[in-house]
């Protein structure tokens, strides 16, 4: 006699880098995985198919059956996420009224504020922000890109640092320390901005040395000034200075003292900065958070 696999539901969190999946089964067992990142936004059905074949059903157990998929994700909204939906729907072999796309700015919302009133914020390779009244945004700023916005994100802050380099605007010590340990020449740069894909993953990749250097006077003014423009453009505007200021994302996790010192500078008070949340959705789409 076959035997029956487990049945799982399928909770998803994904930027532009990466997707952080959590997979709970029917008994509360759950099984952790993570894939390239899913943005229906810029990539074609091809490439999302590999990535949920070829990365996510794999790492499920044998035989193990799909009965639901929430899945939170950058550029999931409209058409796209319709696509997205259908996508899931077709690799998990799950009918498509199982399967709930929304978007990452609402999966932080979810996870940080639940029932409760606030501003939200993502600070990763991209960023976001939204006006939250406990069920659903009531104001959005659009976030508009790493090209024409995305103030904060790890896109445009490795954006603005390489520009820094290539243009000779600081130290002469720590650009030569950059330039020596990724050995970046300015055809390399173009190459990879202008003809490759998925610019915004690779200019967010400079973030870590921002990181590992970021008490260097050149570094900690850069990182200053950008986290000053997100609060002046992405957050002041919705003119709740009452509200606590929540954030999801790598990159507000990894600089949250320079998120909160930008923040105290707007007149502005953080609440939640969670790296990843994916836990806290798990709990809010199962009804206990």
């Amino acid at each position: 006699m076959k035997r029956m696999g487990k049945n799982w539901t399928l909770v998803a969190d994904s930027g532009s880098t990466k997707t952080d999946w959590l997979a709970i089964s029917v008994d509360g067992d759950e099984l952790s995985v993570k894939t390239t990142g899913i943005n229906p936004y810029a990539m074609d059905d091809a490439t999302i198919g590999r990535i949920l074949h070829g990365e996510m059903r794999v790492a499920l157990p044998p035989e193990s059956v799909v009965t639901a998929v929430h899945f939170y994700g950058a550029g999931c909204r409209g058409e796209a996420a319709t696509r997205l939906q259908r996508l899931l729907s077709l690799e998990f072999v799950v009918d498509k009224s199982a399967v709930r796309v929304r978007s990452d700015l609402l999966g932080a919302a979810h996870a940080l504020c639940g029932s409760q009133e606030g501003v939200v914020c993502i600070l990763g390779t991209g960023s976001g922000s939204g006006l939250y009244d406990g069920s659903s945004f009531v104001a959005q700023v659009p976030s508009l890109g790493y090209i024409l916005g995305d103030e904060g994100s790890g896109a445009v802050l490795g954006r603005q640092w390489v520009a820094e380099v290539f243009k000779g605007k600081m130290d002469e010590a720590i650009r030569q320390r950059f330039l020596s340990e990724t050995g970046l020449t300015q055809d390399i740069l173009l190459d990879h901005v202008y003809r490759q894909p998925q610019a915004n993953r690779y200019l967010a990749s400079f973030v870590p040395f921002l990181h590992a250097h970021r008490e260097h006077p050149d570094v900690a003014a850069l990182i200053g000034r950008e986290f000053d423009r997100f609060f002046c453009r992405c957050v002041i505007p919705y003119g709740r200075p009452d509200f606590s200021v929540h954030f999801v994302g790598s990159v507000a996790w990894f600089f949250a003292d320079e998120v909160r010192k930008a923040a105290c500078r707007s007149g502005l008070k953080v609440g939640h900065i969670q790296k990843s949340p994916l836990t806290r959705l798990a709990a809010y789409v199962s009804g206990l958070g």
